[in-house]
């Protein structure tokens, strides 16, 4: 089983202090594979408020919040082929949870990279602590 968490981004584009005009951009989706049964149960039981204080984002020029989130099975529908999920793990190495990801090869890229590795751990308010990605080269390429 895993949660799957799809959030709904929105940017400001008021023209000053007293006037808000929000608009839709994109959404990102979120991912947490291999749940136990004890964290199924528990997220049944209390939801998943601390993964909401860490995603949910509001701040005077743009908001994302979560609109959705459900447990289901491993081979359920998780986003739009085009996009690339975030795989949320908790690591106690990095003292907190963390969102990682694999997005394959652009055809715009560099010859010889097959994909980008990105990755941070997750602050309140949508903060990404220690923000890296790097390159994946193919085997042998420069």
């Amino acid at each position: 089983m895993k949660l799957v968490i799809q959030t709904q981004a929105y940017e400001n584009y008021g023209i000053s202090e007293t006037f808000d005009r929000w608009k839709p951009k994109f959404g990102t989706t979120f991912v947490m594979r291999n749940l136990t049964q004890d964290q199924i149960k528990k997220i049944a039981a209390c939801g998943i408020p601390h993964l909401c204080e860490l995603i949910n984002t509001d701040t005077r020029g743009w908001r994302e919040k979560i609109i959705s989130s459900q447990v289901v099975n491993d081979d359920a529908f998780e986003c739009e082929e085009w996009e690339t999920p975030w795989e949320l793990g908790y690591s106690e190495a990095k003292g907190g949870w963390t969102a990682n990801r694999f997005i394959e090869r652009q055809s715009y890229w560099q010859e010889g990279v097959v994909g980008k590795w990105e990755g941070y751990v997750m602050a309140p308010n949508g903060e990404m602590k220690d923000f890296t990605h790097f390159y994946q080269k193919e085997q042998g390429a420069a």
